[in-house]
């Protein structure tokens, strides 16, 4: 299979509060980056990012084209990603255990 990242929405999810973590504990702070667009494939859009009390979880619409999609994480919001496998995919959406720490995300549509 091979990976083409050709859009991706960048999400943090930063840790307010290490009390009690839950979805009134962190902040959402979306930005974008439109990146190449290889071999026809659309980028992934209508990327959100949701909590409850322990797990984080991402939706996006579906892309067309696309076999398959990979999250990526770092602690910062432009260096260090590299494919998140904490977490599990059901379609067009990914959860994973809540992170204790800041964590930026991006989605990437796979052909």
């Amino acid at each position: 299979m091979r990976r083409m990242i050709v859009s991706i929405s960048i999400l943090c999810w930063t840790l307010l509060s290490a009390a009690v973590p839950s979805s009134e504990h962190y902040s959402l702070l979306p930005g974008y980056f439109l990146g190449q667009i290889a071999d026809g494939i659309l980028p992934p859009e209508n990327v959100t990012i949701s909590t409850d009390s322990e797990s984080i979880f991402l939706f996006w619409d579906a892309v067309p084209g696309a076999t398959g999609y990979a999250v990526h994480s770092s602690d910062e919001p432009y260096a260090g990603f590299m494919e998140d496998l904490t977490g599990t995919f059901d379609g067009e959406s990914w959860s994973a255990p809540l992170p204790l720490e800041k964590r930026f995300y991006y989605v990437v549509a796979l052909r």
